[in-house]
């Protein structure tokens, strides 16, 4: 094998690696949801919607507001979440992206930042 063929093998086998490092990568969405109280939900509750939110890397924002690192998409992430959901009730699923602003306990702010960088 010539070193032409060597090197083009080393850089198709770096671009692989660095294929499946960006594979791996973690997004952060924020996810925010409103259960409608009115009607009792035997089967569908915050309860197994929190349990499932949790089993991700996350950040507590509000009371219906979490932060969440996974290796997800928007829909893929609404679809598991929804599952706990009533048709009256509400969630959202949203990228986040560098850009941040915020004022908050310093544990969440520490956890966006690791994930989103410096706010501002």
């Amino acid at each position: 094998m010539n070193r032409d063929s060597q090197t083009r093998l080393r850089r198709d086998a770096g671009q692989s690696c660095m294929a499946f490092v960006k594979a791996l990568k973690m997004t952060t969405f924020l996810v925010t949801y409103d259960i409608n109280k009115e009607k009792p939900k035997p089967d569908r509750d915050r309860a197994k919607l929190l349990a499932h939110i949790k089993t991700f890397a996350f950040a507590y924002l509000s009371e219906s507001s979490y932060a969440i690192d996974c290796q997800l998409t928007a829909p893929q992430l609404y679809n598991l979440l929804r599952q706990h959901l009533d048709p009256d009730d509400t969630i959202y699923v949203i990228t986040l992206t560098r850009r941040w602003d915020g004022f908050g306990p310093t544990a969440v702010n520490r956890w966006l930042q690791q994930r989103l960088g410096l706010a501002g």
